[in-house]
């Protein structure tokens, strides 16, 4: 399917039923328009993870977000300007990716987002890779500053899947998520730069595979069975915020556009960054 089409075509159909202000409004610079509608969240019973249950119709209004995960070039212009410093600056570091032994994620002092291996090697030639060790807090405080704010869960998936239903934005089986993720199966043990393979038929590049990303919300294992049917955001409070989109440490099932997982706000790590939204 020639997907650049189906996006122009998707967008002349969807936008006919959007609000004047909303069909007139440009997006902003590097943001694309999801169009305000009702959408399928979740998995069916029986098929992906418990927490991805129970499906139920959910209506999200229009909104921006960004065509790609914020890099580390647009986090430089952020810290710059504000003199901002990371929590993994301040407390101790980040975790990274270590196959030594048994794959896991360990603690490295020196790891953050200028040296996101903590191996002095820094991040000179990874200037349009998407910023990492970045926590929630960190990624709420960038969106405040860019004037956006961090996207809901539900606005999250609405984007990644594009219109569809399937469990991928492309089909139900994942055997072309290479052409659209970075993900364990193509990766060379790093992230890579943005928007280097193809979008989602929104336009949006990177949407899973390269770097989870953090959601505005609270998680809840079981919000789906008490959530808004409309503009949900999640739990009043929690101990942890949502992630979305799966990284290029994880394999094909963390890929699907209903796939969840969480974290807490003052995690940081090699394979987390985030991208913004913006209400019209």
């Amino acid at each position: 399917m020639n997907w650049k089409l189906f996006a122009i075509l998707l967008g002349c159909v969807t936008m006919l039923g959007q609000p004047a202000a909303v069909r007139s409004a440009e997006a902003p610079k590097g943001m694309v328009l999801i169009p305000s509608r009702e959408f399928t969240m979740g998995s069916p019973k029986d098929d992906g993870n418990a927490d991805e249950q129970p499906q139920h119709k959910v209506y999200v209004d229009a909104f921006y977000i960004d065509a790609y995960p914020v890099t580390n070039q647009e986090f430089q212009k952020f810290v710059d300007a504000t003199g901002y410093v990371t929590d993994a600056e301040k407390n101790g570091g980040g975790y990274i990716f270590s196959i030594a032994s048994v794959p896991a994620f360990v603690l490295t002092a020196l790891a953050n987002w200028k040296d996101t291996n903590g191996d002095k090697k820094g991040i000179l030639t990874k200037m349009n890779n998407p910023v990492v060790q970045v926590d929630w807090n960190d990624a709420n405080a960038y969106a405040k500053w860019a004037g956006k704010r961090l996207p809901t869960e539900a606005e999250y998936e609405a984007a990644a899947r594009g219109l569809t239903t399937t469990a991928y934005f492309f089909g139900d089986e994942g055997n072309q998520l290479g052409a659209f993720a970075w993900f364990f199966d193509n990766i060379s043990g790093d992230t890579h730069p943005v928007g280097a393979l193809k979008p989602n038929p929104f336009g949006l590049y990177d949407i899973v595979g390269n770097v989870w990303e953090w959601c505005s919300d609270w998680y809840g294992d079981k919000y789906y069975a008490v959530s808004s049917a409309k503009n949900p955001r999640g739990p009043d409070s929690g101990k942890y915020r949502v992630l979305r989109g799966g990284s290029w440490v994880s394999n094909g099932k963390y890929e699907r556009s209903a796939t969840r997982s969480w974290n807490s706000p003052d995690y940081r790590s090699y394979n987390i960054g985030f991208r913004c939204a913006e209400t019209p």
